[in-house]
């Protein structure tokens, strides 16, 4: 998944939102919050998978599975300032010596 189980089981819950499900059901928010970033707890999952309308498997893919990195995140990381590698400060074509013309 690219984006966090947060973001999806938030939008999923639209227009209610996590606090607001979370204050329903008299859970502190922190802990539902906690369970979405990986945090074992059957008992929210279960809560969630319901209120979703989803297997508890299926809920627990999406908060167990490993996001992807976004393309602009690698290319920075990839970015090491090696030689010939462009930078911030220095333009494509700016190291090639000028022609007299």
């Amino acid at each position: 998944a690219a984006l966090p189980a947060s973001t999806v089981v938030g939008l999923a819950l639209w227009p209610e939102t996590l606090a607001g499900w979370s204050r329903d059901r008299k859970l502190p928010s922190s802990v539902v919050w906690a369970v979405l970033a990986g945090a074992p707890s059957g008992p929210v999952r279960d809560m969630l998978a319901r209120r979703l309308g989803v297997s508890m498997r299926e809920l627990s893919a999406l908060i167990d599975a490993r996001r992807q990195e976004s393309a602009a995140s690698r290319a920075a990381a990839n970015d090491d300032g090696a030689p010939g590698a462009p930078s911030d400060e220095e333009p494509p074509g700016s190291g090639e010596p000028r022609r007299a013309d």
